[in-house]
């Protein structure tokens, strides 16, 4: 299956009237198209989950009509985004149950309730004089910032922990708090469009002009080894966020937009960066996720949902019958792999080889093949390898998506035995099926790829007519 990341403001539109045909395409292509949800997309429901809006129950359901069970969440162990398996519905509850938004796991009123729990606990003795301990801040020349007044009330540890707590809630949550503190970077930021190549070398220029000695990318390095969480998660957002402060910064248009927007949209990015495309109507977001895609070599394109169905219907098989004449013409094309310029050509001792990223997703699945044309004493035989290679952060696949590929090869070249089906999809040592033609001068196999394990390699060996390889 070709995996498609939709963005928020596409999942939100579907149920409208205007955006029917994409529903319908969308529908129609489930079997053929993944649609991965992730914790983005509940930080965006969070801002419109209140009990008299109806509508947010429909989007959920939407949710779950597209994205099946494939979820996609950081993996704290391997620091990367992973596949799990659970529907919209079931994440939304667990979401609401344990108030896993990020505006409720920075709330300072949390963690000042739980300071004052801990001075009326047994280990009050011990912990009051530390928070108690005098704090005086009357030298200090931020005290003269606005911004910073509150701290100009600080006269004890506890009474600094609870401010530092409530400024940085307010630059997160609060609109106005936020755009305040960026407003020193407002006549400094770049606000006509670049190309996504030209964008971060444009904001070194700006840093230097301004007095700062590091270019943009030393500037995150360095704010990111402050941070407590050092991962791939957080450097991301952390990248988005100075890249917004200097390069088209979000005017925040609603009442309700804050920070977390901005961090919502670098997580959106950061997500779909496991996909096979993005699609979003954000035009803003699309731009900065393309500036860091090419700062990281994401290859992972990002469409409109105007380009959604012409660029996804080229690209997908319909029938057993796109497959028959798609396969046929790839295996012409062997005969003239070596003059064609699309392939890759290596020679070694057995064979020659041939590596050619392929003009759609066969079985809705592969997007490159490897030709081996043996010589010498194996001269006749033509293996072509049918693999997976993302060109995003991916290196795995979810389960439904090798289940909807198994599903397909049995239309195909005849029925996959249950459990035999089964010990493909769990990745089990040795799994594999082989299908044969009569005179079985063609064998298909699928087994497991033997570069990236979980991932399905299809191979179909053939044995031209003036082969000397025995059966």
């Amino acid at each position: 299956m070709i995996r498609v990341y939709l963005d928020w403001n596409i999942i939100s539109k579907l149920k409208n009237v205007d955006f029917a045909p994409i529903r319908e395409f969308l529908v129609k292509n489930a079997d053929k198209i993944s649609f991965p949800f992730s914790p983005a997309h509940f930080e965006d429901i969070s801002k419109s989950d209140t009990p008299e809006n109806l509508k947010l129950l429909d989007d959920i359901s939407s949710m779950c009509a597209f994205c099946n069970k494939n979820h996609l969440a950081y993996d704290k162990e391997r620091d990367i985004a992973a596949p799990y398996v659970a529907t919209p519905k079931q994440y939304y509850d667990e979401y609401k149950q344990n108030h896993n938004t990020l505006a409720y796991s920075i709330n300072p009123s949390n963690f000042i309730k739980a300071l004052d729990e801990l001075c009326q606990s047994d280990v009050a003795t011990i912990i009051n004089p530390l928070l108690n301990t005098p704090i005086d801040l009357t030298g200090f020349d931020i005290l003269g910032n606005n911004f910073f007044k509150e701290l100009g009330n600080v006269k004890t540890l506890k009474d600094l922990i609870s401010c530092g707590l409530n400024l940085m809630y307010n630059i997160i949550n609060d609109k106005e708090t936020y755009l305040a503190l960026r407003d020193n970077l407002k006549n400094n930021a770049i606000t006509h469009t670049l190309e996504p190549f030209n964008v971060i070398p444009s904001i070194n220029q700006v840093l230097k002009r301004i007095g700062v000695e590091k270019c943009f990318m030393d500037v995150v390095e360095e704010i990111h080894k402050q941070q407590k969480a050092k991962n791939s998660l957080s450097y991301f957002v952390l990248v988005y966020l100075l890249l917004d402060a200097f390069y088209k910064p979000d005017k925040l248009p609603k009442d309700s937009n804050n920070a977390i927007n901005i961090i919502t949209d670098a997580m959106h990015a950061y997500y779909g960066a496991y996909c096979d495309y993005i699609v979003t109507d954000d035009k803003k977001f699309a731009e900065k996720a393309r500036v860091l895609f090419h700062e990281f070599n994401i290859d992972v394109p990002i469409i409109s949902s105007n380009e959604l169905i012409s660029t996804l219907s080229p690209i997908l098989w319909h029938s057993q019958n796109d497959a028959i004449k798609d396969l046929s013409e790839l295996f012409a094309t062997t005969d003239i792999c070596g003059k064609n310029n699309d392939f890759k050509i290596n020679e070694n001792n057995d064979s020659f080889n041939w590596i050619v990223a392929l003009d759609k997703y066969y079985f809705n699945f592969f997007n490159q093949a490897c030709v081996y044309k043996g010589k010498d004493e194996i001269e006749g035989i033509i293996c072509i390898q049918f693999l997976r290679r993302f060109k995003g952060l991916s290196h795995y696949v979810f389960y439904s998506e090798v289940e909807n590929l198994l599903n397909l090869l049995s239309k195909t070249f005849g029925p996959i035995p249950e459990l035999q089906k089964q010990t493909i999809i769990n990745c089990q040592e040795n799994a594999l099926y082989v299908w044969k033609n009569d005179d079985e001068s063609m064998l298909i196999i699928i087994h497991e790829d033997n570069t990236y394990k979980g991932r399905p390699e299809l191979d179909f060996i053939i044995k031209t007519k003036n082969s000397n390889y025995p059966n």
